[in-house]
């Protein structure tokens, strides 16, 4: 067979990590372009509405001239794109597409960075994960035993011994938690010592540890706070429809507040955590029955905006982020190896363990061991499987072995004979194949028409409450002469 060293194995899911994470930019743009659009036009109708209200008691014509510039700007380009005018220079045609786009990423970017801000001084993770865990006994020797592997493999990798925890239960696993090396949190399921030996214990904690070491928790942070945005912009947007709404809206900035000043304690804040974790803040339906007219350009924004998220998210960004991280597997593998100079114990361990879920873990998934592989094949994906954010166990081995570890994966993949496939099965899958790129054309345009069902509104809503203010300003010229 091919044999590699670990060096090699580790330069290769590098550059495979720097292409696959320039594809996630992409992705994000992607799909923040129709998001900004529909946001831009809510902006302006408060920007409007605010700087009217004021320049009515008290004259403001510097802001309002920017406004207007803002206003001419805009349609202007609408006028080019519609075919009425002449195409306009360079630098009014980029000042005019910034003021389409720029509300709407400066409103994104500033939930996420409430997000990343709040985890970054909360440590949600660790709150997340560590309940119900504990630390270590100083009477168990295996327990001990455990720690020492922590430091011994923490010396290796040249970082700073994080905590360990354990959890107790029936669930086997282990995972490596944080937002960075500096807050890093190991937690073993203590069935996880029962079941493995030392060497195969070692080669769990330096994937852990090596992964720690390679900044995955920092690209995992990154990953989950991106995810997170979109469902605080829904909750956002959900608002003003309905009670639950706005109780999840207020929650979140409350948890927000306290997160920032180091003061999230407490069931309720832990509850919250956990929801915005494993269920993305989302807010099913909105309890009012009746929405107001004055409210139809939020809500025709909310549901493009849901639309865009249900067809881009898992079918763009999330398959992009599940092979980044399945590569950062690779990697953390490849170092384990590094660092135990034993491939063996870290196949064994996979191996034989009978991996587990974690209990309120569903949000985190992706930062233990092991989990969901997801489609591991065309017939798998086909069948309605997502892509994993873990290589198939096969791929793993097979890595594991190009290494060095004493692992004949034919004998355990491969003895088992293929089951033949009905022919009408076969069908279906080609049918299936053949309509998949028509179903995402349609989606797209469903996003494309959605979008411009939402601009269109906004730009009425727009006018009324310039038409309004016109009004309400000829009235105060005439009464005051």
């Amino acid at each position: 067979m091919d044999r590699t060293s670990f060096f090699a194995e580790q330069r290769r899911n590098r550059r495979a990590t720097w292409r696959l994470a320039l594809a996630c930019c992409v992705a994000v743009i992607v799909l923040g372009i129709p998001i900004s659009l529909v946001l831009s036009p809510i902006f302006y109708a408060v920007v409007l509405f605010a700087l009217n209200t004021i320049h009515l008691f008290m004259p403001i014509p510097l802001l309002m001239g920017v406004l207007r510039g803002v206003g001419t700007l805009t349609f202007a380009l609408l006028d080019y794109l519609s075919g009425e005018a002449a195409a306009p220079s360079m630098l009014p045609l980029a000042l005019g597409i910034t003021c389409w786009f720029l509300p709407g990423i400066i409103a994104v970017a500033t939930i996420w960075l409430g997000i990343y801000t709040l985890f970054k001084h909360s440590g949600a993770g660790g709150i997340v994960l560590s309940v119900g865990a504990r630390a270590p006994k100083s009477d168990d020797l295996e327990e001990s035993q455990l720690g020492n592997v922590v430091r011994e493999m923490s010396l290796a990798a040249g970082i700073a011994p994080p905590r360990l925890l354990l959890l107790d239960g029936e669930s086997l696993n282990a995972a490596a938690i944080g937002a960075s090396s500096d807050d890093a949190t190991v937690i073993v399921s203590r069935r996880l010592l029962d079941q493995l030996d030392r060497e195969e214990t070692q080669g769990v904690i330096g994937h852990l540890i090596a992964s720690i070491g390679n900044g995955d928790l920092r690209i995992a942070f990154f990953m989950t706070s991106v995810l997170l945005t979109f469902g605080a912009l829904v909750a956002l947007l959900k608002a003003p429809f309905g009670t639950r709404g706005r109780a999840t809206f207020f929650s979140l900035l409350r948890l927000g507040a306290r997160g920032w000043r180091g003061r999230l304690d407490g069931a309720s804040d832990q509850e919250l955590v956990n929801r915005l974790i494993n269920e993305g803040l989302e807010v099913k339906g909105a309890e009012d029955e009746r929405i107001p007219m004055l409210l139809a350009p939020f809500m025709l924004a909310t549901i493009a905006v849901q639309w865009t998220l249900f067809v881009l998210l898992p079918g763009l960004l999330k398959p992009f982020l599940a092979l980044l991280w399945r590569k950062r597997r690779y990697l953390a593998d490849a170092t384990a190896v590094q660092l135990t100079r034993n491939p063996d114990g870290l196949a064994r361990a996979l191996l034989r363990a009978q991996w587990g879920v974690i209990p309120g873990s569903t949000g985190v998934a992706h930062l233990f061991v092991t989990g969901p592989v997801g489609a591991e094949s065309l017939s798998g994906f086909l069948g309605w499987q997502g892509i994993g954010f873990f290589p198939p166990l096969r791929q793993r081995l097979k890595r594991l072995r190009a290494t060095g570890a004493q692992v004949d994966i034919a004998s355990l993949f491969g003895a088992a004979p293929q089951a033949h496939q009905p022919l009408l099965l076969y069908v279906a899958k080609a049918i299936i194949a053949l309509l998949l790129p028509v179903t995402a054309v349609t989606c797209v345009a469903a996003i494309a028409l959605f979008v411009f069902i939402s601009l269109f509104f906004s730009g009425i809503y727009l006018m009324l409450i310039y038409g309004l203010f016109m009004g309400l300003g000829a009235i105060k010229g005439w009464v005051v002469g």
